[in-house]
C-alpha cells in the first residue's frame, strides 16, 4: 500500500507540485499507511523542487517529530541554497534548516555556508554575513570566489564601505583574484557613502595593482564627486576618463548630473552634451532632461526648445519635471504661448501630472492672468482628488480676487468642496474681503455664509472686513449687528474692529456715536493707533465740529500719535466745513512743519475750505501755486471745488470760466459739474434761466444722466412751470423725473437734509435718514 501512494508522491515531487504531494501523503496516512523515510524524503524533494523553503522546514520538523532520520543531506543542502537565492530571503529559515542538518549529522560544507552568507547578504544584513563568513573560516571551510564578489556588491549597494573593505581583506588573504569589478565595487561603496577621498584612494590602489579602469569605474568617481557637489573633482575625473579613452554616455551623464547638483551653469552642462554629440555619443533621456531643466531654470527657453526638438528626433521624451521648469520660466517671462505649449507636452507624455506639476502649472497660468486655463487644471486636480500644494491654491484664488473674478473663485470653491480639498482660512477671508470691495456688504455677506459652509473659521479680521463693508455702505446699524455676531463667537474685538465702527459712525456724521465707540475701545483695553484718531477726526469733520477735531488731535499727540497725511486732511476738512479757512491754513502749515508733504487731496480739501467760505481769490491763488510751487497736478475735484465756490456766490461767468478751463485741461464733465453751473444760474441775481436751459440741453446731448440735484437747481433757476415745459419738450424728461423721484415725496425735514448734504459737499451714503418719511420708519 505504501508503494502505491509513494508513486503518486514521487510524481508530484518531480513536478514540484507541493499541494498534490501533501494531498497524497495525507491520503496514505488516512489509509493507515505508516510513512517511512522514503515517503518523507519524497516530500523534501517536492519542497526542494518547488523552492518552498517554509514547506521544506515544516516537513523536516515532521520527520524529527516522527523519529525518522534522513540520509538525504543533498536535499537539505538544496533547500538551504533555495533559501539563500530567494528574491525575499529569510535568513532565519535558512539558519533553522542548517541547524536541522547539523543535528541530522550532516557535515557543514562550503555550499551550506555560501547559502547562509548569501541569504544574509541578500537580506541586506552585512553583519550577519560577516558572522557566517567567520564561522566558515572557523570550520576551515573556504567559501567560493564568487561569494566574495557577491558580498562586495551587496556592501557597495548599501554604501557600507567598512564591510566592503573587510570582505576585500578576507579575499586578499585567501589570494582570491581581484579584478576591475572588485575595485569598482569598492569605489561604489565609497561613492554611495559620500566618501570621495576613499573612492579616490581605491582607484589609486587599482592603478598600483595594474588593474585598468573602465568607464563604469570613472562614472562611479564622477558620481561620488557629484554627491559631494564637488564640480572640480567631477570634471577632473571626467578628464581622466577622456585621457583613458573610455568615456561613454554614462561618464557624460555623471559629470552633467554633478554640475547640475552643484549648481553649475546651464551653459556648462549644455557644452558637455554638445561635446558628446561631436564624439558620436547620443545623449540619454536622463542627460537631456538635466540639460533642458537647467536651461529652463536659467530662463533660456530658446535653447530648451532646441534640445526638446533634438530629443524628439532621437525618440527621447521630456520628463514632467522638465516641463514644469519650462512652464515656470515661461510664466516668469510672461510668455503664455510657450507655457501652454509645455503644458500640452505634459499631456502628450500620457502621464497624469502629479501634485507638484499641477502646482507649477496652476501658479504659472494664474500669474499670467490665464485664470480660465488655470481653473481648468484646478478642476482636473479636484476631479482626480490630487491634493495640491497650498501655494497653488492660494495663488489661484488670490489672483482671481485681485482681478475681481469672484464668480470664478466661487465656482472653484464648489470644486474644492466636492474634492474635499482644503482651502486656507486666509483665502476664504480674502474672498469675503474681495466681495466686500467689489459688490459691497450684500456680496460680502453672501460669500461669508458660503465660506462658512466650506469650513471657514472666521477670525476677528474677517468680521472687521464685514464691519468695514457695512460702514462703507453707510449702514451703521448693520455694522453694529456684525459686531454683536463677532462677540457671540466668543472672540474679543481688536482695535481694527473698533476702528471700523468709529469709521462707520463718522461716515454718517454721527460724532457722538463715534466717540462712544472710542470710549468702548478704551474700556476693552484696545490701543488706539493713527487710524483710530484719523477716523475720529473724519467724524468731527463730517459733523463740521472743528473744536472736537482739535481735541481729538491733541489727545492723539498726547497718546504718541505720529500724524500722517490723512490726519491733516481731516483737520483741514473740519476747518473748511466749519467755515474757518484760517484754521485750515494753520493745519496745512503744521503738516509742512512735520515734514509731511501735502498731496493733491490735501490741497483740494483746502480749496473746499475756501469755496465754502466764499474766499475765491484765495482759492484761485492756491490753484495757481499747485503746479508752480508744489508740483501737484490738479484733479477733476480741484476744478469742481472752484466751480462750486463761484456757484455758491451766483457768479455764473467765473463758474463757467473754470468749467471751460477744466475741459481744456482734458477732464470730462459729469453731472456734478453741470449741477454746479445750474446752481450758479439759480443763485445769480436775477436767476439766469436761459443759460440754465441751455446747460440742461447740453448735459442731455452729451448723454450725461441727470441727478436729483439737477432738477433742484433747474427748479430754482426756472420756476416750477417753466421747468415742466422744459421737461415736456426734452427727450431726457424721463431720466430727470426718475432722478427727481429720489427727492419727490420728502417732507420739509427730508428736503432740508438733502440740501444740507449738498451744501456741505458730502455725498448721502446713509439714505435711511433722508428717506425716513417715505419708508415709514
Amino acid at each position: 500500500a505504501g508503494g502505491f501512494y509513494q508513486k503518486f508522491i514521487e510524481a508530484a515531487a518531480q513536478k514540484g507540485d507541493m499541494a498534490a504531494a501533501e494531498r497524497w501523503f495525507k491520503n496514505a496516512e488516512t489509509s493507515g499507511v505508516d510513512p517511512d523515510e522514503t515517503m518523507y524524503t519524497a516530500m523534501l524533494k517536492a519542497a526542494a523542487k518547488a523552492k518552498d523553503l517554509v514547506a521544506g522546514l515544516r516537513w523536516c520538523k515532521r520527520m524529527q517529530h516522527a523519529g525518522v532520520s534522513t540520509s538525504e543531506g543533498g536535499l537539505l543542502t538544496q533547500l538551504m541554497w533555495t533559501g539563500g537565492e530567494a528574491e525575499k530571503p529569510s535568513l532565519a529559515l535558512v539558519e533553522e534548516l542548517f541547524q536541522f542538518a547539523c543535528e541530522a549529522g550532516l557535515r557543514p560544507s562550503s555550499t551550506h555556508f555560501t547559502a547562509l552568507i548569501q541569504a544574509a547578504a541578500n537580506q541586506g544584513s552585512m553583519d550577519a554575513a560577516q558572522e557566517w563568513l567567520d564561522a566558515a573560516f572557523a570550520a576551515e571551510v573556504r567559501p567560493p570566489r564568487i561569494l566574495f564578489f557577491r558580498l562586495l556588491n551587496t556592501a557597495a549597494e548599501l554604501g557600507d564601505l567598512a564591510a566592503a573593505e573587510q570582505v576585500y581583506g578576507r579575499a586578499d588573504q585567501l589570494g582570491v583574484f581581484v579584478n576591475t569589478s572588485a575595485y569598482s565595487m569598492l569605489i561604489k561603496a565609497a561613492a554611495k557613502k559620500g566618501d570621495l577621498p576613499s573612492a579616490e584612494r581605491w582607484f589609486r590602489r587599482s592603478e598600483e595593482a595594474g588593474v585598468g579602469a573602465d568607464a563604469k569605474t570613472f562614472t562611479l568617481l564622477i558620481n561620488a564627486a557629484a554627491r559631494e557637489q564637488d564640480t572640480e573633482a567631477a570634471e577632473r575625473w571626467f578628464r581622466e576618463c577622456q585621457r583613458a579613452g573610455v568615456q561613454d554616455e554614462r561618464a557624460y551623464r555623471g559629470v552633467i548630473a554633478a554640475l547640475s547638483k552643484a549648481g553649475g551653469s546651464a551653459e556648462a552642462t549644455e557644452r558637455l552634451l554638445l561635446q558628446a554629440a561631436e564624439e558620436g555619443i547620443a545623449p540619454s533621456e536622463f542627460s537631456l532632461n538635466i540639460v533642458m531643466s537647467g536651461l529652463a531654470k536659467a530662463g533660456n527657453l530658446e535653447r530648451t526648445e532646441h534640445w526638446f526638438q533634438e530629443g524628439s528626433r532621437l525618440g527621447l521624451a521630456p520628463e514632467v519635471a522638465t516641463c514644469k521648469c519650462a512652464i515656470k520660466a515661461a510664466a516668469d517671462q510672461g510668455d503664455l504661448p510657450t507655457a501652454e505649449r509645455w503644458v500640452r507636452r505634459i499631456n502628450a507624455t500620457g502621464i497624469q501630472p502629479d501634485a507638484q506639476a499641477l502646482t507649477v502649472i496652476i501658479s504659472s497660468l494664474a500669474k499670467l492672468g490665464q485664470l480660465g486655463h488655470a481653473g481648468q487644471w484646478f478642476h482636473t486636480a479636484c476631479s482626480n482628488r490630487i491634493e495640491l500644494e497650498p501655494c497653488a491654491v492660494n495663488n489661484l484664488f488670490n489672483e482671481a480676487i485681485r482681478r475681481d473674478k469672484l464668480a470664478m473663485a466661487q465656482a472653484w470653491l464648489d470644486d474644492a468642496q466636492q474634492a474635499r480639498m482644503a482651502v486656507s482660512n486666509e483665502v476664504l477671508a480674502a474672498l469675503v474681503q474681495g466681495a466686500a470691495r467689489r459688490g459691497g456688504i450684500s456680496a460680502a455677506e453672501a460669500l461669508f455664509h458660503q465660506a462658512c459652509l466650506r469650513g471657514l473659521q472666521p477670525t476677528v479680521e474677517t468680521f472687521n472686513v464685514l464691519i468695514k463693508a457695512a460702514a462703507k455702505a453707510g449702514d451703521s446699524v448693520l455694522a453694529e449687528l456684525w459686531f454683536q455676531r463677532l462677540r457671540s463667537t466668543g472672540k474679543s474685538p481688536d482695535q481694527g474692529t473698533f476702528d471700523a465702527l468709529i469709521q462707520s459712525m463718522g461716515r454718517r456724521g454721527d460724532l457722538r456715536a463715534a466717540e462712544q465707540w472710542f470710549e468702548r475701545a478704551q474700556a476693552a483695553g484696545a490701543k488706539p493707533g493713527v487710524e483710530t484718531f484719523n477716523n475720529l477726526l473724519h467724524a468731527a469733520a463730517r459733523a463740521s465740529n472743528l473744536t472736537a477735531a482739535r481735541q481729538f488731535y491733541d489727545l492723539g499727540i498726547r497718546s504718541g500719535l505720529q500724524p500722517d497725511i490723512a490726519t491733516f486732511t481731516s483737520l483741514i476738512s473740519a476747518a473748511g466745513r466749519a467755515g474757518n479757512p484760517a484754521a485750515a491754513e494753520e493745519f496745512l502749515a503744521m503738516a509742512e512743519a512735520a515734514n509731511i508733504a501735502p498731496d493733491v487731496v490735501v490741497y483740494n480739501t483746502l480749496l473746499q475750505a475756501y469755496a465754502l467760505s466764499g474766499e475765491m481769490p484765495a482759492a484761485e491763488t492756491l490753484f495757481g501755486r499747485l503746479r508752480a510751487d508744489y508740483a501737484v497736478e490738479p484733479t477733476l475735484w480741484t476744478f469742481t471745488m472752484l466751480i462750486s465756490g463761484y456757484a455758491r456766490l451766483g457768479n455764473v461767468d467765473s463758474a463757467a470760466a473754470w468749467f471751460g478751463l477744466m475741459e481744456r485741461s482734458g477732464f470730462t464733465a459729469t453731472a456734478e459739474q453741470y449741477n454746479q453751473l445750474l446752481r450758479a444760474c439759480a443763485a445769480a441775481k436775477p436767476p439766469s434761466a436761459e443759460l440754465a436751459e441751455e446747460l440742461f440741453r447740453q448735459l442731455t446731448a452729451r448723454g450725461i444722466v441727470p441727478t436729483a440735484y439737477t432738477r433742484i437747481h433747474l427748479k430754482s433757476a426756472l420756476g416750477e412751470q417753466r421747468l415742466e415745459r422744459l421737461l415736456a419738450s426734452d427727450t431726457a424728461a424721463t431720466e430727470v423725473k426718475a432722478a427727481s423721484d429720489k427727492v419727490g415725496g420728502l417732507d420739509s425735514a427730508g428736503q432740508i437734509a438733502l440740501f444740507k448734504a449738498f451744501v456741505n459737499e458730502q455725498p448721502i451714503r446713509d439714505r435711511s435718514s433722508v428717506l425716513a418719511t417715505r419708508a415709514g420708519k
